[in-house]
């Protein structure tokens, strides 16, 4: 995904719809659109206008909680809200509503709407399916599903996400450049690719 010439995430479309790195990509991939509420963090509780959340992990202060619309479900024991709209589009129908959380959009199968305007019903979602953005960097963060990274070294300093696909073989390639005698027998001990320049396919 690209934003403004640069790079703001690689992956699958798989990745880049669960795993979304920043509010852009979030916003970026899937249809309908996520559901997006400014919320504060804080001790415990994420407040999302007049709605009272339990949060798991070290978010503080100024959030923006994401939910996709098939990630929200009718339950009793949910949120309330207001049914003000219903759209079928041919194998499920989506759903306009209003809450203490604001307005919201979720999705249910089926080709017939269940619930007409002015109903009044509740919904939940699994909370590992929320997205927790920062608010002024629009990064996303999360315990169980991602770790920024902030090293602060001698020789070089990275602060993350990392904003590149994971590799094949899951751990980063070791490469050894050079192709003298000393450097090929440093490269079969440690390295997985020897890089070097040769003038024949022979002399490589």
């Amino acid at each position: 995904v690209m934003n403004a010439g640069r790079v703001e995430q690689l992956g699958t479309a798989k990745e880049l719809y669960e795993r979304p790195h920043t509010l852009f990509v979030a916003t970026f991939v899937g249809s309908p659109p996520i559901n997006l509420f400014d919320a504060h963090a804080e001790a415990g509780t994420l407040r999302v206008h007049e709605a009272n959340l339990a949060l798991s992990g070290a978010a503080r202060g100024a959030v923006v909680l994401g939910i996709r619309p098939e990630s929200l479900h009718v339950d009793a024991t949910g949120t309330p809200v207001r049914v003000t709209a219903a759209k079928p589009m041919g194998r499920e129908v989506l759903y306009t509503a209003e809450g203490p959380m604001g307005v919201v959009r979720f999705l249910e199968s089926g080709a017939e709407a269940r619930h007409r305007e002015n109903d009044r019903i509740a919904l939940t979602f699994p909370p590992q399916e929320s997205l927790l953005f920062d608010k002024a960097t629009g990064r996303y963060f999360g315990d169980a599903k991602m770790h920024v990274l902030d090293h602060r070294g001698r020789f070089f300093k990275v602060r993350g996400p990392y904003n590149v696909a994971r590799s094949p073989q899951g751990h980063p390639v070791i490469v050894q450049a050079g192709a003298s005698e000393q450097g090929r027998e440093l490269g079969a001990a440690t390295a997985e690719l020897i890089y070097s320049v040769s003038g024949s396919l022979e002399g490589a």
